[in-house]
């Protein structure tokens, strides 16, 4: 039997037909394999293995290229990685096959940032601020970018906008930190006083409003709201910084020792914050508190010669010269070449009764640069260590060559009157005004000089009047000027002046000795009680004051 062939055109339909179930197959097939790399990628990512979870996805683009997610999720974990070339890469492929995505947008959008280019990433930014219009987060970073290509009014716009819809305050935080970057002060703490009423635990808007009222000049509103931040955060020690900060900035001393101390509970190994301390300390002439200061510091750092020198004067100021000595050699061990530390050791060496070991510190002073004869280097080591009869005859060994020189007289007259010899003092002082008539401690000092003699008042009056048109906030001279009224017997006058003086420093003990005798002859007995105490609180050495308060106690 003869065998036909089958038609050609059922045969090819016959083959279509057979294949078409194949085909079917192997799309499920490929769906399946893609979400198993897919998966196998997630599993990789959440190992923090990113480079297997990168691979795994790639397979699974070659599976399926028209998947922006499978290119986003590249992407994403290329900007994970820091690629940030690749991470742009994938994510403008990802916007290509879906321009609607933000989360691309956003990808590429950082990855520009990154390599800073804001002009590219803000228009990313932009996109996505409209795929997205109630993510405030978005709208935060698209005012960044406006002000970091320059357009700070429109990321003012954008904050506004978003903080007059969500009220959300991390947009309102970054408001009031662009209106201060714009020195838009005032706006700028009316947006965190909005903050902080409405939760006053909100630490950032504490803090920012201390900025704000520093940057406007208000330092007690400033160190108010530092207070106020460090009660919520009290272990903050850079909040605290800026309380010291703002308290030195105010004159506060008492209170930034304190602070500082409060400090170097919390961070006890702070070498700078001790020796700002310290120095504070000595201003203030803690002469105590500052000597621990310095001593702490110095069982850190031996070699500190700002706390050694320091502490070698407050040795000898307190007359214990031997150990201000050993001091002053350490620091010429390390600073052999400064005249002053050779003086002040030389005078440590008078007080011990080492005249030839002063002779030759003294020496060495003038080797180093001390221009003063060694009668005078002696004249002033007795004097500072308050021998001034001893002075006086050095002074004098010199006066000829010494005579114009204003400082030296100066030296002369007080070495003079606090030896006794009032008469020598004031020829001095006005041979010293003949030379420099406006030479405002002499005029200052032969005032005070006679108001203390009771002599010459009205000629005193004048003087100090001259010497406090040259320094019209010298407390000193103002109460001098006090003083003189006082014993003119005009105490109205000098309460106000005496009262200004002691306002101006708090913590001299002689302005408040003589505010509470103005105290006492107006009548006032009580309040000048409480004058000489707080005196005596200052210097206990002054046996005079603690008389009047034993006299007065009495009645």
């Amino acid at each position: 039997m003869q065998r036909t062939s089958l038609p050609l055109i059922p045969l090819c339909l016959l083959l279509t037909a057979a294949c078409a179930p194949r085909q079917a197959v192997d799309r499920a097939q490929a769906e399946l394999s893609t979400l198993d790399r897919v998966g196998a990628a997630a599993l990789y990512a959440q190992q923090g293995d990113i480079k297997s979870a990168i691979a795994q996805l790639k397979r699974a683009r070659r599976l399926d290229p028209n998947s922006a997610l499978i290119a986003l999720m590249i992407a994403q974990h290329y900007y994970e990685m820091g690629n940030d070339t690749l991470a742009a890469v994938y994510a403008r492929r990802a916007i290509g096959l879906d321009s609607s995505n933000a989360d691309g947008r956003l990808i590429l959008g950082n990855s520009l940032m990154l390599v800073r280019e804001f002009g590219d990433a803000l228009d990313q930014y932009r996109i996505a601020a409209r795929l997205r219009p109630r993510a405030a987060d978005i709208k935060a970073t698209l005012a960044g970018l406006y002000e970091a290509v320059g357009q700070p009014d429109s990321a003012l716009a954008v904050l506004r906008a978003e903080a007059d819809r969500s009220g959300d305050r991390d947009i309102l935080h970054s408001l009031a930190a662009l209106l201060s970057r714009r020195r838009q002060w005032p706006e700028a703490a009316a947006v965190q006083r909005g903050l902080f009423g409405s939760d006053s635990t909100d630490l950032k808007a504490a803090y920012s409003l201390g900025l704000l009222a520093e940057a406007m000049d208000q330092p007690d509103s400033s160190i108010f709201w530092y207070r106020w931040a460090s009660s919520l955060q009290p272990a903050n020690t850079a909040i605290r910084r800026r309380i010291f900060n703002a308290l030195l900035a105010s004159k506060d001393f008492p209170c930034a020792a304190q602070e500082a101390a409060a400090i170097l509970e919390l961070e006890p190994d702070d070498a700078n914050l001790r020796l700002q301390l310290a120095r504070l300390q000595y201003r203030r002439g803690d002469s105590t508190g500052a000597a621990d200061a310095f001593a702490r510091l110095l069982e850190t750092d031996s070699a500190n010669t700002e706390a050694l020198y320091a502490l070698a004067r407050i040795r000898l100021q307190q007359r214990r010269c031997e150990e201000a000595a050993a001091l002053f050699r350490r620091t010429l061990r390390l600073l052999p070449r400064t005249a002053e530390a050779w003086v002040n050791l030389g005078i440590c060496q008078v007080q011990l009764g080492r005249t030839d070991s002063a002779a030759q510190a003294f020496k060495r002073a003038r080797r180093h640069g001390s221009r003063m004869e060694m009668d005078y280097l002696f004249a002033l080591a007795y004097a500072q260590l308050e021998r001034h009869s001893e002075a006086v005859p050095r002074y004098l060994k010199v006066y000829q060559r010494r005579r114009k020189d204003a400082t030296f007289l100066f030296a002369l007259a007080a070495a003079c009157e606090r030896s006794g010899d009032a008469a020598a003092a004031e020829r001095y002082f006005r041979e010293l005004l003949e030379r420099e008539p406006d030479n405002a401690p002499a005029l200052n000092y032969l005032g005070y000089m006679f108001a203390e003699r009771g002599t010459n008042l009205d000629e005193a009056e004048s003087l100090i009047a001259r010497a406090l048109v040259k320094e019209p906030d010298n407390a000193f001279y103002i109460d001098s000027q006090g003083w003189v009224y006082f014993r003119l017997g005009r105490h109205a006058e000098a309460r106000e002046l005496l009262e200004r003086a002691v306002s101006l420093m708090p913590n001299d003990a002689t302005l408040r000795d003589h505010l509470g005798d103005i105290y006492r002859a107006l009548g006032e007995p009580d309040r000048a009680m409480e004058q000489w105490r707080k005196a005596m609180e200052l210097d206990p050495s002054k046996n005079s004051i603690r008389e009047k308060i034993g006299q007065d106690g009495k009645r």
